[in-house]
């Protein structure tokens, strides 16, 4: 892939200026809130048919200078953004009246700049660089990412009291809290060694201490600064400061030093080295115990597995539309590295967005063909179907292939004239179909020959939403022009990832495949219909899971993460359902089993997935094991309630949601049991339940 295509002059300042990624203001700049009062298209230049023409970069904003500042640190408009900037900057803002987009007076509130400054200092510092700097100085909670909250990402010490100042008692933590592999602690010991170097330095060498501390300070708080970040990052960011605590470092280094000249004042030079030797190394193995565990890869070939998994869910010559990095890379480097299933396209709908990324889809890769992409580029070329509206003048489906030649054509009369009379590209009905061949089907093997009673004479949905955006219009134009001559896979559905056609997709194992088949979703978990047969041997035999399953392997908040996004426990429950439904009653129990296996609760802990776990097994008579996955359940419940009712009641305002969880999961535990006819164990939790449902209700009053 040539990323981004800096072919020119023009594109290659473009990505050199990192267009792509938006800008950020650093001096001066708008508040969140600020009216947009005016308007113009960038324009940059292409090159077609031998000449450079112009084209559309982006648009850039003039705002209302009344929501001007210096220094401006709280500029995003997205919702979320806004809602934590007001969070972490407890902005109430003062009054400003505006002439609103429908000529209306209307009052907003703009941040102040005390407030500006205390989001800076309390999320920008505070927790996006002084939290990391005490992780690696200091010590960490786990590995979970935080947003301020008590239960996740934060910075311990190890001493109890000091810990229990910021967040809660430290006495009822929970075995999973301090069994995280990522809970380090360090007791302050390497800060304190730091800042005694520190100030050793400052006292007899000033010219080598200012060196380190512009080196600490431009690695750690100028960067910063240079960020301004916005709230809800994706992921922790604790890499970009690694210089500074580099330079922290050279300071720990000369604490030993520190340590030695202090301890000769009152022992011998030879006791002295070794008393300093001894502490140091003290220390430093306290930071090597602490940090194994959770830095041991060994024996964990999870990306690459599960990149395995993905594209050996896929028939001969796919297309494999792939949503972010998670998804995305470990195949790129499966293909590349190790010649995984080179056969499969993997296509990113993030990058589809763009014009270069679309017309290298149109070339052969490795074993893959190109895409059936019959739009020239400069049809699709940045600033141009950018957004496709959708503009219902039409209350019937049409032909997907003829929508799409519709909007590719550059007809006038294709487009739609605003009352501005500026000209739009649209389509002109929300409602699609694909007319299907079912002999074709049946021929290519996109549905076996037993189902064949099941394909629809018409495949037809509805885009629910007022426009779509450039990335779906490509994936539209590829089904369009597919003809069924390639298998069509999606990684997820709902949002816009399948472009509504969730009815028509089959799950068959890391992917769904796009079949003329309609089934409609009884839940948000049971998206299409189920290649039983194919998953059950996907996951039973096929499919590599990483060394999950082994007591040796590391499993770190990534991994659960990515597990939780496969929605790999809700999936095997869903297959032994299905073979269930079969009468596979031992094949349903094989599943269940795997899947424990696989996803250990000491590693992935409990959650509402495995209450189908449970009755599985109950189905299946299988009652000790429901009996047992249900008591760990709810003790592993009780065990998290106890721990949030020994909080205070403002710490218990932070964590209602986890209560909340907590008890309606205990509580549907104990009516299965009950359902099930397990009276023994209902009578165990029972009077449990009542006593937390009591300490429930007396908070939420």
């Amino acid at each position: 892939m040539n990323q981004n295509n800096p072919s020119t002059v023009f594109s290659l300042l473009n990505y050199l200026n990192r267009e792509q990624y938006g800008d950020r203001p650093l001096v001066t700049g708008h508040y969140y809130n600020a009216p947009v009062v005016d308007s113009k298209d960038k324009q940059t230049y292409i090159r077609k048919n031998g000449r450079y023409e112009k084209a559309f970069l982006k648009t850039v904003y003039k705002h209302d200078e009344r929501f001007q500042t210096v220094f401006p640190r709280m500029w995003s408009w997205r919702d979320d953004h806004v809602s934590e900037y007001k969070r972490w900057g407890d902005v109430k803002g003062r009054p400003i009246r505006i002439q609103n987009s429908r000529g209306e007076s209307e009052v907003k509130r703009v941040p102040t700049f005390a407030e500006n400054t205390r989001f800076f200092i309390t999320y920008q510092i505070g927790h996006m660089y002084w939290r990391y700097f005490m992780w690696n100085f200091v010590g960490r909670q786990n590995d979970e990412q935080g947003h301020g909250d008590l239960l996740n990402g934060n910075w311990i010490t190890g001493i109890k009291p000091l810990d229990a100042i910021r967040l809660g008692n430290q006495d009822r933590l929970t075995p999973e809290m301090l069994n995280n592999p990522a809970r380090n602690t360090y007791y302050m010991l390497p800060l304190i060694l730091g800042v005694f170097g520190l100030v050793y330095q400052f006292v007899r060498d000033k010219k080598n201490f200012w060196v380190v501390t512009l080196l600490f300070v431009l690695t750690g708080m100028a960067i910063v600064v240079y960020l301004n970040q916005t709230p809800l990052q994706p992921r922790e960011r604790d890499y970009s400061y690694v210089g500074s605590f580099y330079a922290f470092s050279i300071w720990i280094g000369i604490g030993v030093l520190a340590l030695y000249e202090t301890a000769s004042k009152y022992f011998k030079p030879l006791l002295s080295a070794g008393l300093a030797i001894l502490l140091a190394f003290s220390v430093d193995r306290k930071s090597v115990v602490e940090n194994w565990d959770d830095h041991d890869r060994s024996g964990r070939t999870f990306a690459r597995d599960f990149a395995y998994n993905y594209l050996n869910s896929c028939e001969p010559n796919a297309i494999l539309f792939t949503n972010g990095d998670n998804d995305t890379f470990p195949l790129w480097y499966a293909q590349e590295v190790e010649g995984i299933r080179r056969d499969v396209r993997v296509v990113n709908l993030s990058l589809l967005g763009t014009d270069w990324y679309t017309e290298q889809m149109k070339w052969k890769a490795y074993d893959s063909d190109p895409l059936p992409i019959t739009m020239d580029f400069d049809k699709f070329v940045q600033g141009i179907r950018d957004v496709v509206y959708i503009i219902d003048k039409v209350n019937k489906p049409y032909e997907l292939k003829r929508l799409m030649d519709f909007v590719g054509s550059d007809n006038p009369e294709t487009r739609h004239r605003t009352p501005n009379g500026e000209y739009i590209d649209y389509l002109p009905t929300n409602k699609l179909k694909i007319t299907v061949d079912k002999d074709l089907i049946l021929s290519k093997g996109v549905v076996k020959p037993e189902n064949a009673n099941l394909i629809v004479d018409e495949m037809q949905w509805t885009i629910n939403k007022e426009y779509i955006q450039k990335n779906e219009m490509m994936v539209l134009e590829i089904i369009a022009n597919s003809n069924w001559e390639r298998p069509i896979y999606f990684v997820s559905t709902g949002g816009d990832s399948d472009v509504g056609l969730s009815n028509y997709l089959q799950h068959e194992g890391f992917a769904y495949r796009l079949v003329p088949i309609k089934t409609e979703a009884t839940d948000y978990l049971s998206v299409g219909r189920m290649n039983v047969g194919k998953v059950y041997t996907n996951y039973m035999e096929n499919f590599k899971w990483g060394g999950l399953e082994s007591s040796d392997v590391m499993v770190d908040h990534n991994v659960q993460r990515t597990a939780l996004v496969l929605r790999l426990r809700s999936n095997f429950n869903r297959l032994a359902e299905e073979l269930i439904a079969q009468n596979k009653i031992d094949s349903a129990v094989s599943v269940v089993d795997r899947i424990s296996e696989l996803l250990p609760f000491n590693k992935f802990p409990y959650d509402i997935f495995t209450i189908g776990h449970i009755e599985t097994y109950y189905n299946a008579n299988e009652t000790v094991k429901a009996n047992d996955l249900l008591t760990g359940y709810a003790n592993y419940c009780i065990e998290n309630l106890e721990y949030f009712y020994s909080l205070k009641p403002y710490q218990q305002r932070m964590v209602e949601y986890d209560i909340s969880l907590n008890t309606q999961v205990l509580q549907e535990l104990v009516g299965i049991a009950s359902r099930y006819g397990q009276e023994d164990v209902k009578s165990q939790f029972e009077s449990t339940l009542n006593s937390f449902m009591s300490l429930y209700f007396q908070a939420t009053r």
